[in-house]
Order: C-alpha cells, then structure tokens, then sequence
C-alpha cells in the first residue's frame, strides 16, 4: 500500500511537472507570437509612413511643376498680349499713314 501511495505521489509529481512544462511552453509560444505580431505591426508602420513620405514629395514635386507650367503659362500669354498690341500699335500708325495718304 505504502508504495502504491509513493507510486501514486511519484505520478502526481510527474504529472504536475509536465503540465509546468507544457504551461512555461505554451507562455513561451505566446510571447514569441507576440513579439512576432509586434514585428509584423512594426513593419507595416514603417512601410505606411515610407508611402506617406513618399506621396508627400510627390505631391511638392507635382506642387513645384504645377507653378512652374503656370508661370511658363503666364509668360507665353504675356509676351502674345505684348505682340499683339504691338501689331495693334503699328496697324493704328499704317492706318493714320493711309488717312493722311488719302486726305
């Protein structure tokens, strides 16, 4: 009887012990799932501000083209408004050359 008690304590122990064993394993798979899942959320972070920086400078890149095409715009109507009114101007002296011609 005696060693069936000790056989029996000796299994509860065996027992106890590996259900230790398997708890400290199933912590240790869950931290390192952890960690794992932080790397993976780390990495998207980084990722979604690399895009971010990157649509930012295209933005100031398109930004930069947008006022470098209006000024060029603007520049181009200028010196045609600038021809034409100088045609204008030399239409007005052709004509008053024509009156004066004529009169």
């Amino acid at each position: 009887l005696a060693r069936i008690r000790e056989a029996a304590l000796q299994h509860r122990t065996d027992l106890d012990a590996q259900i230790k064993e398997r708890r400290e394993a199933v912590r240790r798979e869950k931290d390192e799932e952890s960690r794992y899942a932080e790397r993976q959320r780390s990495a998207v972070r980084g990722e979604e501000e690399e895009l971010k920086r990157e649509a930012e400078t295209r933005k100031q890149e398109w930004v930069v083209k947008r006022d470098q095409l209006r000024r060029e715009l603007e520049d181009t109507i200028n010196e045609k408004r600038t021809k034409i009114q100088h045609e204008i101007e030399e239409d007005k002296a052709h004509a008053a050359e024509l009156t004066r011609q004529i009169a």
